[in-house]
C-alpha cells in the first residue's frame, strides 16, 4: 500500500513538476514591453503569436491538467470554467497566428529560417498602413493577460491543493517558482527532500 502511494505521489510531483516550466514558458513568451504605436512593439507581438502557436496549447494543458488531478484528489469542485477559459486563450493564439500567415501580403518558404520574422515584418506593415495597429496590440496584450492570469490561478489553486494533502511542505510557492524561473523541470530540492514536511517559519 505504501509502494502505491508513494507511486501515485511520485506521478503527481512529476505532472506538477511539467506544470511548473510550462508555467515558466508562458510567462517568458508572453512577457513583452513598448507601446502600440511602436512599430518593433507591433513586430515583436506578431512575432511572438508566431512561435507560439506550436506550444501554446500544450503548455496550458499542463497547467490545467495538473489543477484538474489535484483538485479531485484534494476532494475539491473543479472550475471547469476557469479551465475552458485557458485552453480558449491558447486557441486564440493559434487563430491570429493563423490568420497573421493568411493575410501576409508575401510568398515565404517554409525552410526559411527566418520565415515567421519576414511574415511578422510584413504584417506590421500592413497594419501599420491602414491603421490597425492600435486594435492588433490591444487584442494580443488582452490574450497574453488572460493567458498568464489565468495560469497563475489554476497552479496556486494546484499548489494549494497539493499542499493540502500533504504533498508539498508549504503553501503558496509558486512566487518562489515565478520570481526565479527555473530553465528545467526539476523540483528544488528543499521540496523533494520534505515531502509533507511544515514550512519554515
Amino acid at each position: 500500500m505504501n509502494e502505491t502511494r508513494e507511486t501515485q505521489s511520485q506521478a503527481l510531483l512529476e505532472l506538477f513538476n511539467g506544470a511548473i516550466n510550462s508555467y515558466n514558458q508562458i510567462v517568458y513568451m508572453t512577457s513583452t514591453i513598448g507601446s502600440w504605436d511602436s512599430e518593433s512593439t507591433i513586430k515583436e507581438l506578431a512575432l511572438r503569436v508566431l512561435n507560439m502557436q506550436q506550444n501554446v496549447y500544450f503548455y496550458v494543458e499542463w497547467v490545467a491538467r495538473v489543477y484538474t488531478v489535484s483538485s479531485a484528489v484534494a476532494g475539491k469542485k473543479v472550475d471547469k470554467r476557469k479551465t475552458m477559459r485557458l485552453l480558449s486563450a491558447a486557441k486564440k493564439v493559434e487563430r491570429l497566428a493563423n490568420k497573421i500567415m493568411v493575410t501576409t501580403p508575401i510568398e515565404t518558404n517554409e525552410l526559411d529560417s527566418n520565415r515567421e520574422e519576414k511574415i511578422a515584418e510584413a504584417f506590421t506593415k500592413e497594419l501599420l498602413s491602414n491603421g490597425n495597429a492600435k486594435t492588433f496590440h490591444g487584442r494580443v496584450r488582452a490574450i497574453f493577460r488572460e493567458l498568464t492570469g489565468l495560469s497563475h490561478e489554476l497552479l496556486e489553486e494546484a499548489t494549494n491543493n497539493l499542499a493540502t494533502i500533504g504533498m508539498l511542505p508549504r503553501k503558496r510557492i509558486l512566487e518562489e517558482f515565478t520570481e526565479s524561473f527555473p530553465d528545467n523541470s526539476e523540483l528544488p530540492e528543499s521540496i523533494n527532500n520534505n515531502k509533507g514536511g511544515k514550512a519554515d517559519q
